[in-house]
């Protein structure tokens, strides 16, 4: 997994995510706030990979989430221990409905 495309999307391997549940996302503009500029946009990490039984969990409210990379998204970097990986033994069931926004209310 990394960050991110030129128009400032996450990759799987290597293949851009499509997100359009993402709310107010962290600001990357290509021209001018991006994963090379100084600073860095705070969207951008460094690539991962994600260890064996393990999940990256990424919030839809990216702007104000403490999600999986929340620590490691800040400009020149961080180490290896930033990442909270959720654990497979520590989910406990599937999902069943969707809560928030409000209009997407529905089970699944």
């Amino acid at each position: 997994m990394s960050c991110c495309t030129e128009d400032g999307r996450i990759l799987v391997d290597g293949e851009p995510l499509d997100e359009p549940y993402v709310f107010e996302d962290l600001p990357f503009d290509a021209a001018g706030l991006n994963c090379t500029t100084q600073p860095a946009s705070s969207r951008c990490f460094a690539e991962v990979v994600v260890p064996e039984d393990s999940y990256l969990v990424l919030g839809d409210h990216r702007s104000s989430s403490s999600d999986s990379a929340a620590e490691c998204r800040h400009d020149g970097g961080a180490d290896a221990g930033c990442w909270r990986w959720a654990k497979r033994d520590q989910i406990v069931g599937p999902a069943v409905a969707i809560l928030w926004p409000i209009p997407r209310w529905s089970g699944l």
